[in-house]
């Protein structure tokens, strides 16, 4: 009878690793490319559906290129999607918007974004994050809580309090921006690191945004207000 438990339990125990890891099996099943086009030209309709299909913790950065169009959809990039980029192919016609605000149902400030991102090493260009709520109270463009994340060449409209920059050790950096509300920004720490960032006609009231030093290498963009680097 011991001998028959025990295979039932090898048994168990082969089929649970099977479907338990299964990132970690056939590693050349997933991609590291993928496409979003809402004309459905590319591999999806929808860039969760994109973020949803991606490999976590991958073994080789990912890249998603998006096509120009409005997507209505509100994503969430979690924390363990690392070392993903997305690419937009105009920032004026490659936008992502959803219309979410604290005090919608249920809806709290951390939790009216139109886009969340968590992954570590994220970098965005050529993309515009909107929320469209319009004059109803806190409603984020921008949630982003991930470290050494880059935006270059992005705008984020809002009207109230468009990005929220969290993380306790996180660090942002954002190249070439536009940024728009009343207040733009606000964060649970120091701020994040802006070079090159107009802000829009909208705002009534902004914060301070320090300008670090151009940097010489992809780490020390990542910078304190002395521009002196912060390595891995």
């Amino acid at each position: 009878m011991k001998r028959i438990h025990c295979i039932v339990l090898l048994l168990i125990g082969f089929g649970l690793s099977k479907t338990a890891f299964p990132q970690t099996a056939n590693p050349g099943q997933y991609k590291y490319v993928f496409t979003v086009a809402k004309d459905g030209s590319g591999d999806y309709k929808y860039i969760q559906d994109a973020i949803d299909a991606m490999r976590v913790y991958p073994l080789s950065p990912i890249t998603l290129y998006i096509k120009n169009g409005v997507y209505n959809e509100k994503i969430e990039l979690p924390a363990t999607n690392t070392d993903v980029t997305f690419i937009g192919e105009s920032v004026d016609k490659t936008i992502i918007s959803f219309n979410d605000y604290s005090g919608r149902g249920k809806l709290t400030t951390f939790t009216s974004f139109t886009a969340k991102i968590s992954g570590n090493r994220f970098r965005a260009e050529n993309i515009s994050f909107v929320n469209t709520a319009g004059p109803v109270g806190q409603a984020l463009a921008l949630y982003v809580d991930a470290d050494k994340a880059l935006f270059k060449n992005c705008k984020f409209l809002g009207n109230q309090d468009t990005i929220f920059a969290s993380g306790e050790t996180a660090r942002q950096l954002f190249i070439g921006c536009y940024i728009e509300g009343t207040p733009i920004l606000f964060s649970v720490r120091p701020p994040p690191f802006f070079s090159s960032v107009p802000s829009g006609p909208k705002p009534t009231r902004t914060l301070p945004l320090p300008v670090p030093r151009p940097a010489k290498n992809t780490d020390s963009c990542f910078s304190t207000a002395a521009s002196s680097p912060i390595h891995p």
